[in-house]
């Protein structure tokens, strides 16, 4: 039911099917195995994905035993000069290849890297726990929903698709507290988990890098699937 950011007439689902699927055709042309969480007119723009339980999209990667995921988004801001490339990995990780990521898709597009300063790892590389404050904001209301309060750590990686997807190891804490009402993780403490990595493309909100997607949106895939294939020696 989300299409993501709305901008100028654009919204980012617009944008991130053509790229997804670019992407996989670019990687099974090399004999790799993909799977998406979703396809395109599976759903409908009134349709509510699962996140979690059988065949949520979070619980996707760990029931085909993948090794990666990556999950493509087009980010949006209130101040529209805030600008560039984001990736999003988990925390204590070998950072190699969130920077191949990185650079590939500067290297390939137009885009720059973004200037936030937050959470930032290194040049267009983020990685975000949740702080304290954000654990107590995150649970607030849950006494009045009659919601049993998740074991949520500043181990915890605030964006779901890495913590939910990496198990143990990125602190996915959806556990059987409130399966009625949220649902279930039941890899949330797995010890195996996904290697996941979030990409905020670009800005949907600054003219400049809404340009360079519209007119650059297979390079963006191509560059992906490039250091995919770079990491994997193919």
């Amino acid at each position: 039911m989300d299409g993501g950011g709305f901008y100028s007439g654009y919204k980012e689902s617009n944008f991130t099917m053509d790229i997804a699927e670019k992407v996989k055709d670019l990687l099974e042309d090399k004999g790799l195995k993909v799977k998406m969480t979703h396809s395109r007119g599976e759903i409908s723009e009134s349709t509510v994905m699962n996140d979690y339980n059988e065949h949520g999209r979070a619980i996707i990667p760990n029931e085909v035993k993948s090794k990666y995921t990556f999950s493509i988004h087009i980010n949006k801001n209130q101040v529209s000069s805030v600008r560039g490339l984001e990736v999003y990995t988990a925390a204590n990780i070998n950072y190699d290849f969130a920077k191949s990521i990185a650079a590939t898709i500067k290297e390939y597009t137009k885009i720059d890297y973004s200037k936030n300063k937050i959470y930032k790892m290194f040049d267009g590389v983020y990685t975000h726990n949740f702080s304290e404050s954000e654990i107590t904001n995150s649970l607030a209301g849950y006494e009045e929903k009659k919601y049993t309060p998740y074991n949520i750590t500043t181990n915890s990686n605030y964006l779901f698709m890495i913590r939910e997807t990496g198990g143990f190891m990125t602190g996915a804490y959806i556990d059987n507290s409130n399966p009625e009402k949220v649902g279930l993780n039941p890899y949330y403490n797995s010890n195996v988990g996904n290697e996941t990595y979030l990409t905020e493309l670009c800005y949907l909100s600054n003219s400049e890098d809404l340009k360079i997607l519209i007119d650059e949106k297979e390079n963006f895939a191509r560059a992906i699937a490039d250091s995919i294939k770079k990491e994997l020696n193919l």
